[in-house]
C-alpha cells in the first residue's frame, strides 16, 4: 500500500536497511462492523522501539490497511500526515519487548468509505520504522498480516464515518489567540510564496520547470500554474473556498511528531503542536522549510486543488520521481515554490537571466535570484514587491528594473553585473519587476 508522508520520509531505510535480528508479526482482527484490532507481536529476541506516528500503531486514521472490493483496490480517504524527523519524540514510539504483544485498534470507516457495504478483503502488508534510544530512525521491520474478510454493513459504515469527523469538531474554536497570529503571518507567507511560483509556473524560465515537474510544456505549466492558483486562494481564509484550517487537533489525529494532518476528503486542514512550537516562520534556505511551505504542502493534497500523495521524500525524491509522479507530488509544489531563493541553482539555463534583489540595504534582510527570459519581464515574488533596498545586477546582459508590475512605470538602469548597495531615493522599497 501506499505509504504516507511520515513513512516515506522515515522508511526510507526499509529497504537499505533492514533492522537486524527484529521480526513482527501482525494479525487483524473484527471487532465490529468495520472496527478491527491489529495485534502486532515482536518475535524477536530484543526490545525494539517502533514508530507509531503515521504507521499501524497512529491513533490517526492514515493508511493502516489495503483494503479491496471485486478484487479492486478501495481509494484511501483518511488522513494524510506531514512528519519531520528531527522533532520526534518519546510521544511517537512504542517500545515492544522481546516475545510481547501491543494491540491498536482503528475503524476502517474513517479511512475509507464503505458506505456500499459488501464483503470486503483487509490485509496490513507494509514496514514499520525503528529508532534508537535517541529517537532517531535506525531502519525498519517489514510486516503482512493475515488476509482477513468482511461483510460490512453499508449504512452503519457511513454512520461511523460520519461520526469519526464530527464528534469533536462541534466544540473546538477553529483558531484564537496567539495561534490565530501564527497562522496569519504563515498564510501571507504561504500567498506570497504561491502567487511567485503561479507566476513562474506560467511564464518563467524552462530550466526550472524541468528540474521540479520533468517537463515545460504548455499543458503542464497551465497544470501548475493553477494549483498555485488555488493553493493561494486557501491561503486567503481560514474557513472559506477550498478548506477549513484547523489550529487544534479536532480529529485527534496529531501524534508525536506530526507537523500538520490533512483530510482530503473533510477538505479540513489541521496544524499540529509542533508545527507552532517548532517550525520557524520562514526560511530563506533553498528547500528549507517553514510555515509557509508546510501550508503549501498540506493544501495541494485537498483534492479540490490538485489532491497529491507523498510519492517519496525530500528534493532527492522529486529528481528521481518522473514527470507523471511530480505532477501530483506535493513535495514537487513545495521545493518548486522554494527554488527563487538565492541558495537555490540557477538550473544553468544559458538563455535566462538572473538579478538577486534583497530586503536591506548591503545585500542583507533576505535576498531572492529573480530570474526569467531574457528579453522577458520577471515580476518580483510579493515578500519583495516594493520591499527592494539594495540589488546586484545580471552578469550577462544590462537590466531595468521597474516601479510597477509587467515591468511598467518608472525605471532604473541596471549596468551589466552591477551591484547597488542601496537604491536612489526613488526607487528604494519601489521596485516590482526586472528585465534584462
Amino acid at each position: 500500500m501506499k505509504l504516507p508522508v511520515s513513512l516515506a520520509a522515515l522508511t526510507a531505510l526499509a529497504v537499505a536497511a533492514p533492522a537486524a535480528g527484529a521480526d513482527l508479526t501482525v494479525d487483524l482482527k473484527l471487532v465490529g462492523n468495520t472496527e478491527v484490532k491489529a495485534v502486532i507481536t515482536n518475535t524477536g529476541d530484543k526490545d525494539i522501539k517502533l514508530l507509531k506516528t503515521g504507521t499501524i500503531l497512529s491513533q490517526a486514521p492514515v493508511e493502516k490497511v489495503l483494503v479491496t472490493s471485486n478484487n479492486t483496490r478501495v481509494g484511501f480517504n483518511g488522513a494524510l500526515v506531514r512528519v519531520i524527523q528531527q522533532y520526534l519524540d518519546d510521544s511517537a514510539f512504542q517500545t515492544v519487548g522481546a516475545g510481547k504483544t501491543v494491540e491498536n485498534v482503528f475503524d476502517l470507516a474513517a479511512m475509507f468509505d464503505l458506505s456500499k457495504g459488501g464483503l470486503y478483503t483487509v490485509q496490513a502488508n507494509d514496514s514499520i520504522s525503528v529508532a534508537n534510544e535517541q529517537n532517531r530512525i535506525t531502519g525498519s521491520i517489514p510486516y503482512a498480516s493475515n488476509v482477513l474478510e468482511i461483510q460490512v454493513d453499508g449504512s452503519k459504515a457511513s454512520e461511523s464515518r460520519t461520526l469519526a469527523y464530527a464528534d469533536f469538531k462541534r466544540a473546538v474554536t477553529r483558531c484564537d489567540g496567539d495561534r490565530r497570529n501564527v497562522v496569519t503571518n504563515a498564510m501571507h507567507r504561504c500567498r506570497e510564496l504561491s502567487a511567485a511560483a503561479q507566476y513562474e509556473a506560467a511564464q518563467g524560465q524552462a530550466s526550472r520547470m524541468d528540474e521540479y515537474f520533468k517537463r515545460s510544456d504548455e499543458k503542464t505549466r497551465g497544470t501548475v500554474s493553477d494549483v498555485f492558483r488555488k493553493v493561494g486562494e486557501v491561503c486567503s481564509s481560514m474557513t472559506a473556498g477550498y478548506a477549513r484550517l484547523y489550529c487544534y487537533d479536532v480529529h485527534k489525529g496529531c501524534d508525536g511528531g506530526a507537523v500538520a494532518l490533512t483530510y482530503p476528503g473533510q477538505s479540513d486542514m489541521v496544524l499540529c503542536d509542533t508545527f507552532f512550537k517548532s517550525i520557524p516562520p520562514s526560511n530563506n534556505q533553498c528547500h528549507g522549510g517553514d510555515q509557509g511551505t508546510v501550508l503549501i504542502h498540506e493544501a495541494t493534497h485537498l483534492s479540490q486543488v490538485k489532491g497529491t500523495g507523498d510519492h517519496g521524500y525530500g528534493y532527492d525524491s522529486v529528481k528521481k520521481n518522473s514527470a507523471d509522479v511530480n505532477i501530483k507530488h506535493a513535495d514537487a509544489y513545495t521545493y518548486f515554490a522554494k527554488s527563487f531563493y538565492e541558495s537555490c541553482s540557477n538550473s544553468g539555463d544559458p538563455n535566462s537571466y538572473q538579478v538577486y534583489v534583497c530586503k536591506d540595504t548591503n545585500k542583507k534582510g533576505g535576498c531572492v535570484g529573480v530570474r526569467g527570459k531574457f528579453g522577458k519581464c520577471a515580476n518580483l515574488p510579493l515578500d519583495f514587491n516594493n520591499a527592494v533596498s539594495s540589488l546586484g545586477g545580471s552578469y550577462t546582459r544590462e537590466c531595468t528594473a521597474f516601479k510597477d508590475n509587467d515591468c511598467k512605470g518608472q525605471n532604473l538602469k541596471i549596468a551589466k553585473g552591477q551591484q547597488m548597495n542601496s537604491l536612489p531615493a526613488g526607487m528604494n522599497d519601489q521596485i516590482s519587476s526586472v528585465r534584462c
